[in-house]
């Protein structure tokens, strides 16, 4: 009985934890979301810089299952897009080659 009571709180909190996971996943799935692959034929970046950016948290993304693949909000399509569009106009060299690749990629010109 004493071992029972012991998992009890353990288990809440893991039904809790998954709850908040799901709903999570809900809000997120709401708004759409891209596959690795997808996005990178979007922007024209390499799957393993996506996935870099995804670990790094460079980019807003998620992961259903630890371990598994990312999965990207599709509103963070558009933030690269804008972020490199103002960082060409201010010529910010820390992220002036994935810039440029979007910006050539998209066929906007310099």
């Amino acid at each position: 009985m004493n071992n029972e009571n012991n998992l009890l709180p353990s288990l809440i909190r893991k039904v809790s934890q998954m709850e908040n996971t799901f709903r999570e996943f809900i809000d997120i799935n709401n708004e759409g979301l891209y596959s690795v692959s997808e996005f990178s034929k979007l922007t024209g970046l390499d799957d393993d810089t996506v996935t870099n950016y995804c670990k790094r948290q460079s980019l807003a993304a998620v992961q259903v299952i630890k371990g598994g693949k990312w999965m990207i909000l599709r509103s963070e399509f558009k933030r690269l897009v804008t972020e490199a569009i103002e960082n060409n106009q201010g010529k910010l060299r820390s992220t002036a080659r994935r810039d440029a690749k979007i910006l050539n990629h998209l066929g906007i010109s310099k």
